[in-house]
């Protein structure tokens, strides 16, 4: 295949990229805008709705036969009126009673025929939107799919008066004729994008003409180099990239003759010490710093993988570690490593304390959710803090930025001691705490025992972090 043709099948091929990663670029982009503005609207809708919805009236509709009170038909007319004035399907919106092990509770809806206190199980999106409702603030979720259509739903809490949860009002966006029109928009882009190619390639098809008489010449100067015969000048009359390449390749031209003679005057024991001298390092430095270390580590786990097939295992192994690397995050935690069914994660903020304590509790809370946690696995967490090294640790061909010292001994004897769904923080982590106000008023400690730990030299004071009852 020729030079011109492998010029215009790059540059063809380069264009469709950029186009396609345009077209890619594009979409997404515009499917999140669409996402995020029909977010807030659904959003906006649920928290004004349920900010309108009296609290002690929504506790009082639990049964089937409660359609009949009052307080039902008052709710659902007023459902009625937001659902008429935000162009929403009847069964889009809708109340439910808070989450429990078995999943939310149906309180208000449009259709003719209720069925008040009917359990619904949402999808995996719908369920993690829910736990953040239930921590008293309004959410929403991604796009996704339910029942072949595509959603985007969202919730606000129904309060009580004195600032209690006493529902949650849901919405439904059906999205499908948004996701069409910005099909069609993309199509078009696309075709666009296709004829442009066509012409991209056909202008590089002629100005390849330009190219390929120049570099045949040059190509003929190549062989005459490896052939041996350096007894030319190459010169292409030319001012151009092609002119300065003919140029440098006459120069290297000379350079290759000299090097080749001054090999007879060099021993190979030498050419091999200059070729082996050429390594390249990474950076081995390292540094100390204070931090706290949390480990979490599954319980039951090997009996699960014994119990179930790969897929499975592989499946629930990431979900669990998703929800539990999202809440790490959510506290400006950082995940060191992922270690078989154990995560790791440190913290180094100047709340590092109070965020990975609430980490670990939330971890808790949400790991008991049935509707989340669906193999009701359970976690034993520890944490630890002090100085540790952090630094590149490894051989020059390996290296992997980690963490050393006894803190992280520490942090992972305590998570080995904790059982389900205990918390295991040592005295260092209990002391700070208590003089903390964020975390006294929230957070109770239950002294649990001094332990002598494997590979430290002292026993330790050991308690279990709690959620203070409210």
């Amino acid at each position: 295949m020729s030079i011109r043709w492998k010029i215009a099948i790059t540059t063809g091929l380069l264009l469709l990229i950029l186009v396609t990663m345009f077209t890619f670029t594009r979409y997404k982009s515009k499917h999140s805008d669409l996402e995020q503005y029909l977010g807030n609207i659904a959003k906006n809708i649920a928290a004004t709705a349920a900010a309108a919805i009296n609290g002690e009236d929504h506790l009082k509709i639990r049964n089937k036969v409660d359609f009949k009170k009052p307080e039902f038909k008052k709710i659902r007319a007023y459902l009625k009126k937001v659902q008429q004035t935000s162009d929403l399907k009847i069964d889009g919106i809708y109340t439910f009673h808070s989450h429990n092990a078995k999943g939310a509770k149906f309180a208000v809806m449009l259709q003719k025929k209720t069925y008040i206190g009917d359990y619904y199980r949402g999808t995996p999106v719908y369920n993690k939107m829910m736990v953040k409702v239930l921590l008293g603030q309004p959410s929403q979720t991604k796009i996704y799919t339910d029942f072949d259509k595509r959603w985007l739903s969202a919730a606000a809490p129904i309060k009580t008066k004195d600032g209690k949860i006493a529902g949650i009002m849901a919405v439904d966006y059906p999205v499908d004729k948004f996701e069409d029109q910005l099909l069609q928009e993309i199509k078009t882009i696309i075709f666009q994008g296709i004829l442009f190619t066509i012409a991209g390639v056909l202008v590089v098809i002629l100005l390849s003409l330009q190219i390929t008489s120049p570099i045949k010449e040059l190509m003929s100067s190549v062989e005459k180099i490896e052939s041996g015969n350096y007894d030319f000048t190459i010169k292409l009359g030319r001012r151009d990239e092609l002119g300065k390449l003919a140029n440098l390749l006459d120069k290297l031209k000379i350079s290759v003759n000299e090097r080749l003679l001054m090999l007879r005057y060099v021993s190979p024991h030498t050419m091999a010490m200059i070729q082996n001298s050429i390594n390249g390092n990474l950076s081995s430095e390292a540094n100390l710093q204070d931090v706290v270390i949390l480990f979490s580590d599954m319980r039951g786990f090997t009996q699960f993988t014994e119990e179930n097939n790969p897929m499975t295992v592989v499946q629930t192994l990431n979900d669990l570690f998703s929800i539990q690397a999202e809440i790490i995050e959510k506290y400006n935690g950082s995940i060191d490593k992922f270690v078989g069914d154990e995560v790791i994660a440190i913290f180094t903020s100047d709340d590092r304390i109070n965020e990975a304590l609430f980490t670990a509790l939330e971890i808790q809370k949400v790991m008991k959710i049935e509707s989340i946690n669906k193999q009701k696995l359970d976690v034993g967490i520890g944490i630890s803090v002090g100085s540790v090294i952090l630094g590149n640790i490894g051989s020059n061909k390996r290296k992997d930025y980690t963490m050393i010292g006894s803190p992280v001994n520490l942090a992972a004897r305590l998570c080995s001691k904790a059982l389900a769904h205990e918390i295991l923080v040592c005295d260092e982590i209990h002391d700070k705490a208590l003089d903390d106000e964020n975390i006294a008023h929230v957070i109770k400690f239950k002294e649990h025992s001094k332990v002598l730990f494997k590979g430290i030299s002292k026993p330790v004071e050991t308690y279990q972090a709690l959620y203070k009852e409210v």
